[in-house]
């Protein structure tokens, strides 16, 4: 009793380690006293001294089979040290012990979520629901779990729900959106914006959403102005000033696009894709080729495997007359694409081909272009005129 109630002094002065040893020090007495062994377990755990809390809870089960908190408890555990068999098998033992144990189930079904056993999760889930039918944390999960099982109605559906329990919930209306918006449904998309845009929670995601729903529905215009208003809501983000200076982009304002793409530069100095993307319309408008090659190379620089990236940087060569280093760095583009190909960059290819006198293979690249999309007029064009050139000098 003294070492007990030396060790809740300790624990009160926040002087962990000394409590271990009193705890410890009872435990020689008492070896089996559950109060000593929950609260060393519980001290470790404060320390993070994850595998010494492990066999203390083990312990613990060993003595008390029937202890179905410390079954679930030596589950977290084996969770935190990524040892999910024993944890399933800890969280199952809690349920087998407190059938209705919501807890026990969220983690189990959480487990088989990062073992890939996704049905598994589903029925752990369903069934956490059938207990607490009005608990968020499983509507969210077996949201996300059906969606991930491509039983879209189904995810759809548990977020319906999930808004209609809690309205106020604006992370379902975002996460509904998104999968409105990969399922290329942007109508249904904005509804719900509609009614996530009223919470006035979290407005700069919920106007970004609306730029991108815009956007698939090539309303450029509309688009525009949902991303200038989560810009003016958030004016740090890098990324809203990215997408942004894409829909600038897109719409032929340049200047403001410009703009927009160093100042997503500026707040976000790791963004690879704004260097790239600012760096490859300089280069194709044939302007401020040094400055595109130094932004292209920082791009690089973050993510030196990119075929797009490596390809733009091709292009700045090309538009400066370097044909040699513009096959070099085209010809690796292709390599890191692989099969699925990239017609701009077959096209650029061939371009650089082309300038060479390598006629044949330029024509080889054009067509494999066209392959790709058929509806580009630009290498038609050039496909022709080559073909024609052909014909003449036979």
């Amino acid at each position: 009793e003294a070492y007990l109630k030396l060790g809740i002094i300790h624990i009160y002065q926040k002087d962990y380690p000394e409590a271990v040893k009193q705890y410890k020090r009872a435990l020689e007495i008492n070896s089996g006293e559950r109060t000593a062994l929950v609260t060393l377990a519980d001290l470790y755990l404060l320390q993070d001294n994850l595998t010494e809390a492990a066999e203390v809870y083990q312990k613990i089960v060993e003595l008390e089979t029937d202890f179905a908190l410390a079954h679930f408890n030596l589950g977290v555990i084996y969770t935190r040290l990524e040892e999910f068999e024993k944890a399933i098998s800890s969280f199952k033992k809690a349920i087998e012990l407190i059938p209705d144990y919501i807890e026990a189930y969220l983690n189990l079904g959480i487990l088989y979520e990062l073992s890939e056993d996704l049905e598994s999760a589903i029925t752990q889930y369903e069934q956490a629901l059938k207990i607490d039918p009005l608990n968020v944390k499983i509507y969210y999960h077996l949201a996300q779990v059906y969606y991930r099982q491509k039983m879209v109605e189904k995810a759809i559906r548990q977020y319906d729900l999930l808004i209609s329990l809690v309205p106020e919930q604006v992370e379902a209306y975002i996460e509904l959106t998104y999968i409105y918006l990969i399922e290329n449904r942007p109508r249904e998309a904005i509804e719900v914006l509609e009614k996530a845009e009223k919470l006035r929670i979290k407005l700069e995601q919920v106007y970004l959403l609306y730029g991108l729903a815009y956007d698939t529905m090539d309303r450029k215009q509309d688009a525009i102005s949902a991303l200038e208003k989560a810009v003016a809501i958030n004016k740090k983000d890098g990324y809203l000033r990215f997408r942004l200076a894409v829909l600038y982009e897109q719409a032929g304002m340049t200047e403001k696009a410009v703009g927009q793409f160093k100042k997503a530069i500026e707040f976000n100095p790791q963004n690879a894709e704004a260097y790239n993307y600012l760096g490859y319309m300089y280069a194709e408008a044939g302007v401020n080729l040094d400055e595109a090659d130094r932004l292209i190379k920082k791009a690089l620089g973050l993510d030196p495997d990119n075929g797009a990236y490596v390809d733009s940087l091709g292009w700045v060569y090309y538009k400066k007359g370097m044909f040699d280093q513009a096959l070099v760095e085209l010809e690796r583009a292709i390599g890191l694409i692989g099969d699925k190909g990239d017609p701009v960059i077959y096209d650029h290819l061939g371009d650089v081909y082309y300038q060479k006198g390598f006629k044949d293979k330029a024509e080889l690249q054009w067509e494999k272009s066209l392959e790709l999309n058929p509806d580009q007029e630009s290498v038609k064009r050039k496909l022709q005129r080559l073909l024609s050139n052909i014909n003449e000098h036979r």
